[in-house]
């Protein structure tokens, strides 16, 4: 089978010319249009994310499922997801008690869920029958490794530690459920938590020095590794030897074979965190306040982040960098930025 990196086209050094050619690709996989529909509304903001505003909020969880089919089926259909040490085997969780599985991406408030997700299990284990997850049964949760204690109690369980049997049983049956969220955002977000500082994020040392080795260089006293070298290392290097706080969507949770029911987008996560829970069927058993309601990302300060880190970078690297998250753009609607064109 071609890998991913075999069936996207080559793409220029100027973003510009990337969108074009997508643009002008006539496969109805790329862009939606409002007056096909008169249902749908998208606003692009500077951030590159797409806003949807409907009358039936329905509508576009449908639309997003079927553009991902789409794209799957007229682009990928012949591609291999998956990276090394990771696929949607080892990043889906499934709680059978409400019958759901969720795919967990990195960086996009993960670990939140999976404390959400493992607290409502465990109310679902307790003998009693009017058990709620509140903000105080999260907090005695905070110091917890989640994503350990999600596999040590037995709660949920991940797909790749079960039988072929039953995995096909639990994604032929159960709501399966995935958060995005804008691929340039992430990376951003994934370098100033794991490589912008001095600090040792576990293993995230020895990514410092391959970045920093990439470069020419060895990493300094500081320990510190600039954005730029970050995006070059990884347009450099294959994509499915990424650490998962930056994998592609595509390798990580795999949509062309998981066939999403419920697809959400970390933009609009004060109101889609709602629906997530009402599609996971666990709305009436979460009260959610404090520190554990969701907000959605301030456009402001996102898009000054972004313009502060993108806008100093070669057009040609954004392009590469473009290029090589280009199944999660295209599957999931996003643009490149404005500012960037």
């Amino acid at each position: 089978m071609a890998s991913v990196s075999d069936i996207s086209e080559p793409l220029t050094n100027d973003v510009n010319d990337v969108i074009s050619k997508e643009q002008r690709r006539d496969t109805g996989a790329i862009y939606e249009h409002q007056h096909d529909t008169g249902a749908i509304y998208e606003h692009q903001h500077v951030t590159g994310a797409i806003y949807e505003q409907l009358r039936d909020a329905s509508t576009i969880y449908r639309q997003r499922r079927e553009r991902v089919r789409r794209v799957c089926a007229q682009r990928y259909a012949n591609a291999t997801f998956g990276g090394k040490n990771y696929n949607y085997l080892t990043h889906t969780y499934a709680d059978d008690a409400h019958s759901f599985a969720y795919c967990a991406i990195p960086k996009v408030a993960s670990t939140s869920w999976k404390r959400i997700l493992l607290a409502v299990r465990a109310a679902a284990a307790s003998p009693r029958d009017d058990v709620i997850v509140t903000a105080a049964r999260l907090d005695r949760m905070s110091g917890v490794n989640v994503h350990r204690r999600a596999m040590a109690a037995g709660l949920l369980h991940r797909l790749s530690a079960l039988d072929a049997r039953t995995r096909a049983h639990i994604m032929r049956r159960y709501r399966k459920l995935i958060f995005v969220r804008h691929p340039f955002t992430r990376l951003l977000s994934a370098y100033r938590d794991k490589l912008d500082h001095d600090g040792d994020v576990g293993d995230f040392e020895k990514h410092r020095r391959a970045v920093a080795a990439n470069a020419g260089r060895t990493v300094g006293n500081d320990r510190r590794v600039t954005f730029r070298e970050f995006l070059q290392y990884l347009v450099d290097s294959e994509p499915r030897l990424f650490n998962e706080h930056w994998a592609l969507f595509a390798h990580l949770c795999s949509p062309c074979i998981a066939d999403y029911d419920f697809i959400g987008k970390y933009e609009n996560m004060e109101k889609e965190s709602g629906d997530f829970l009402a599609a996971a069927g666990i709305d009436d058993d979460v009260k959610l306040s404090g520190k554990y309601s969701f907000s959605s990302p301030q456009n402001g300060s996102t898009a000054a982040q972004l313009k502060r880190y993108y806008g100093a970078l070669p057009r040609e690297l954004v392009a590469k960098v473009y290029e090589t998250y280009l199944p999660d753009f295209l599957m999931f609607g996003y643009k490149v930025p404005e500012f960037l064109r």
